[in-house]
């Protein structure tokens, strides 16, 4: 229809200004690259300074223009925090740290400062998310061992029949108590239950072979600890300590439960990202000299349980023994075991080449 009209694009060009309000956009929109860019005469630079001029003779846009001019030249540095600040933050010793507190700090200073400096956290939500059965495997696990020892037992003497009842009823009587029985509040959360149940049993038959197979014994559950040096105070809680004893030594065994894809990795303990075992048995070493004062107190294992439930491939010839066998090795802890033979043969003693409840080959 209009075949003689020439198209001009106009992306990309300035147009015209005729208001001291397009004016003003025109300056919030350039003012910052312009003043990046290098100074020179040409006619963009004196157009800047013009339309600066003009909005600062008005009293309407004088104040606006200040602040644009302030921003534009603002520079960011970064910087710690002054001593003062971070008192008023903090105080003068932290009394409340945990060791996921410095593993944050270590990962992220920024979100250290977010969470505990000013105390951020995501608002409250009724539903199932991982920590809740974390915490539900957590306190299972810890009241199963509790009311064996309650029984003047060891968890080695139950039969599985026995384990899986116990375990199984544990599960159900911690999820009724948990946050007003919100893991059984739908269809569906009682069917994580229902798993839950089912994995917890494994975790806790697998517990039972890993100690049956050496001479340590489980000492303390769930220990709450604090921790005290240079300024810093350090609370805890030690998910297992497990030991064994000859005639001049004890041997300390640290497992902390896992319910992720964790694994032991010595560049983030130097790191400060893997915190947790290290502390633990720096704990327990002290702990444990103090109780045997005339024995020498010896690290044996610091040790990862991930807690699952494995998948194996069909295999129609697999036997029972077959099956629990690659289960165990599919539960094998992971972590850093003391290599002298003596400690290795106290974790394993049925180990000829590859132990399969520790990480450890011959």
């Amino acid at each position: 229809m209009f075949s003689d009209l020439r198209i001009e694009k106009l992306r990309g060009k300035k147009g015209h200004i005729y208001t001291k309000k397009e004016a003003e956009r025109f300056v919030s929109r350039e003012l910052a690259e312009t003043v990046d860019a290098e100074i020179s005469a040409g006619r963009d630079y004196e157009r800047m300074l013009n339309f600066l001029s003009i909005l600062k003779n008005d009293e309407e846009f004088r104040e606006k223009v200040a602040k644009l001019i302030s921003g534009a030249f603002t520079r960011y540095e970064e910087a710690g925090l002054k001593d003062e600040v971070a008192r008023e933050l903090y105080g003068d010793m932290i009394t409340d740290s945990s060791i996921t507190r410095l593993e944050k700090y270590s990962q992220c200073a920024y979100a250290h400062f977010l969470q505990y400096g000013l105390r951020l956290k995501e608002r409250d939500t009724f539903e199932i998310q991982m920590f809740d059965i974390g915490n539900l495997y957590h306190a299972a696990i810890e009241k199963s061992f509790r009311d064996v020892e309650a029984q003047n037992r060891s968890i080695t003497d139950l039969s599985n029949e026995e384990l899986y009842s116990l375990t199984s009823a544990n599960v159900e009587e911690v999820a009724e108590a948990y946050k007003y029985s919100m893991l059984l509040g739908t269809a569906r959360n009682r069917y994580i239950i229902h798993k839950a149940q089912s994995i917890a049993g494994t975790t806790m038959w697998a517990l039972r072979e890993q100690l049956r197979h050496g001479e340590f014994y489980v000492a303390d559950i769930e220990k709450s600890f604090e921790y005290v040096r240079n300024g810093l105070k350090l609370k805890g809680r030690i998910d297992r300590i497990d030991i064994a004893q000859d005639e001049g030594h004890v041997y300390v065994k640290i497992i902390d439960y896992k319910t992720g894809s964790t694994a032991f990795d010595l560049t983030k303990v130097y790191n400060g990202l893997q915190l947790q075992l290290v502390t633990y048995m720096s704990y327990a070493m002290t702990d444990y000299q103090n109780l045997f004062p005339g024995k020498e107190v010896l690290p044996a294992a610091i040790l990862y349980y991930r807690i699952k439930e494995p998948l194996l491939d069909y295999d129609p010839g697999r036997t029972p023994e077959d099956r629990e066998k690659q289960w165990l090795n599919e539960l094998k802890l992971d972590g850093l075991v003391n290599p002298d033979a003596g400690i290795v043969k106290l974790l394993d003693r049925d180990m000829l080449d590859k132990s399969e409840v520790v990480p450890v080959n011959m």
